[in-house]
Order: structure tokens, then C-alpha cells, then sequence
């Protein structure tokens, strides 16, 4: 990794990224599949926290659509009114869909490890990989990462759960109390989240990079972000303000291609049908690549922002120091 002066550590940080992830397309094809583990947890629980405040009416389908979810004697019902043919059948599909779900979790996993590994190998101009080469040395790591993906997006889920609950209860009898309650535990589980998010890139780093043991995975990365939590919440928080821009960007634009499908439909269904339709196909082909191609790049970016920032902070002597910590320095001169 090319260093660089403290006073542009971020913009060095966020350029050497972008042509890591431009100039390696296998980056992207990695992107896509560990785009399906969302962000590790940093942003998770802030997005989905915020993006539910106030929306009683949510809760409200939420709870709803329970009711419509079958309980267990409703689906035995079912089974055995179809009869033997019936039942076999269903077993039948419920195999092969644990089939599939073990390959897709299979192919993100050790798509995250090949992602990583690739990131630190393009950034340092070394050995080409291929895509079976990469994907190879990610699954030599399938177990460990599996294991640390599970256990902390388990915790994240509580959190998230917890927080739901607490807001439940404010909708169910608001008050200024429970509003301060609510209000706590919102500033309380979110750090912490970003913190196991953290947690989990780094110790993910050490598994594949260093090939640490779990638990001396584990502990060195809580060590790493505690030596530099400044450093760490300032490059989330670009992160995070490049993501919702990227994302407002590719919104508005699909928003435009969609308008002017309709429009385009419109004029051509007074013609022909099968035009039209073929419009709309078009349209939307567009719209789900551009989608697709939207979440691999941020994901390979935001991989190769941790890695580079990992690999800068493992460097005896580094000399990385949080903006904030420059800025209250040159203001108090302490």
C-alpha cells in the first residue's frame, strides 16, 4: 500500500481504492456476491433503525401479515390432505432448496475471502490472480469466516430485534418517557453495531490475510479498533456519505429510465402490444443490471477502503491520526 500524508490519509485512502477496484473487473464479480452480506454490520442497524422511526403504519402490516403466515398444524394440514404424492413432493423441494441455499452461502463466503485476498494482492501489483484462483484461496477459509459472519450478524439481529421491540413499545403507548428510552437505546446499539461491524471486517482480514486462529483473530481486531475508534468512525462515516450519494445518483436515474419507459410505452402500445412490452423488458433488464453493477462496485470499494486501511494500521509507525484529533490539536494545541 502506497502511504501517504496524514493531512490526505482519506483521499489517498479512498483514491488507491477506487483503481484497485477500476482496474480488477474479478473484484466486481466478487463484489456482487459478498454485496449479499450487506456492509458487515457498520451501517446496518443505523439505516434500518432510522428508516423505521414513526412508521407505525409498517409495524402495523407487519403484524398483519402473521396472521397470514401458516403455523405448524396448518402446514401438516396441508401435507397430509395432498396425500403420500403430496408430501414427497414438498420433501423433494425443501431438499433442493437447502441444497441451494448451502451453495449461495458457500459461493459468498469464500467470495468474501477471495475478495479480500484480491484486494491486497491488485493493491500491491503482485500476482495475477484468476477467478478460480481467487475464489480457491477463499475457500480455504470458508469455515472461519462462515463462523465469524454468522456469530456476528446473530448479535447485529439481536440488536436490531431490541431496538424494534423498544420502538414497538413507544408506538403502543407513547410517551416521553419511552421516547427517552427509545432514544437511548438507538444511541447505544448503534455504535455498538458499528463496532462488531468493525470487529468483523478486521478479524476477517487477519483470517484471510494472516491466517490467525478465530479467537487471536478476534481479539487482535478489537485491539486494532480500539488503538484507532477515531481513525475508524471518520473513514465509516465517508464511506457511509459516498454510499448514500452513489446511491441517490443510480436512484435518480433509474427514476428518469423509468419515466421515460413509460412514456416510450405509452406511445408504442397504441401501435403494438407486443413493442410496448418489449419496452418495459428492455426497461427493466436496464434498471437490474444497473442495480447489480451498483452493489458489486460499492462492495468490492468498500472491501478494498477496509483492507487498505487494515493493512496502513498493522504498519508499525503508521502516523495515521484522525482528522478530529488534528483539528482539536491545532485549535487547543493538545
Amino acid at each position: 500500500m502506497a502511504t501517504s500524508p496524514t493531512g490526505s490519509f482519506y483521499r489517498h485512502l479512498i483514491r488507491n481504492a477506487w483503481k484497485v477496484v477500476r482496474a480488477n473487473p474479478l473484484l466486481w464479480i466478487f463484489g456482487f456476491f459478498v454485496s449479499f452480506l450487506g456492509n458487515g454490520g457498520i451501517y446496518e442497524l443505523l439505516v434500518q433503525g432510522t428508516g423505521r422511526l414513526g412508521l407505525q403504519q409498517d409495524f402495523g402490516g407487519l403484524v398483519a401479515l402473521a396472521y397470514l403466515v401458516p403455523n405448524e398444524a396448518d402446514v401438516w394440514r396441508i401435507l397430509t390432505g395432498q396425500g403420500g404424492i403430496g408430501l414427497a413432493a414438498m420433501v423433494v423441494i425443501l431438499f433442493l432448496v437447502a441444497i441451494l441455499a448451502c451453495v449461495v452461502i458457500w459461493a459468498v463466503v469464500s467470495s468474501q475471502g477471495a475478495l479480500i485476498t484480491g484486494v491486497r494482492d491488485a493493491a500491491k501489483g503482485g500476482r495475477r490472480h484468476t477467478f478460480a484462483s481467487l475464489f480457491g484461496l477463499g475457500r480455504e477459509v470458508f469455515l472461519p469466516l462462515l463462523t465469524l459472519d454468522v456469530l456476528s450478524r446473530m448479535v447485529i439481529t439481536a440488536f436490531f430485534y431490541l431496538l424494534l421491540s423498544c420502538l414497538l413499545v413507544l408506538i403502543a403507548q407513547p410517551s416521553a418517557l419511552l421516547a427517552i428510552g427509545y432514544l437511548l437505546a438507538f444511541l447505544i446499539l448503534i455504535p455498538a453495531t458499528i463496532i462488531i461491524g468493525f470487529v468483523t471486517v478486521y478479524a476477517a482480514c487477519h483470517l484471510v490475510l494472516f491466517r490467525s486462529r478465530f479467537v487471536e483473530a478476534v481479539e487482535n481486531a478489537i485491539a486494532l479498533f480500539l488503538q484507532n475508534w477515531l481513525l475508524n468512525l471518520e473513514a465509516a462515516a465517508l464511506i457511509f456519505t459516498i454510499n448514500i450519494v452513489v446511491s441517490l445518483v443510480v436512484g435518480f436515474a433509474l427514476y428518469i429510465l423509468g419515466v421515460l419507459a413509460l412514456v416510450v410505452f405509452g406511445f408504442t402500445s397504441a401501435a403494438t402490444g407486443g413493442m410496448a412490452w418489449l419496452v418495459l423488458l428492455i426497461g427493466g433488464t436496464i434498471g437490474v443490471v444497473a442495480l447489480a453493477l451498483t452493489g458489486a462496485g460499492l462492495a468490492a470499494f468498500q472491501y478494498a477502503v477496509w483492507v487498505e486501511l487494515f493493512l496502513k494500521l498493522n504498519k508499525p509507525g503508521h502516523g495515521a491520526i484522525a482528522k478530529l484529533a488534528r483539528w482539536w490539536h491545532g485549535v487547543f494545541g493538545r
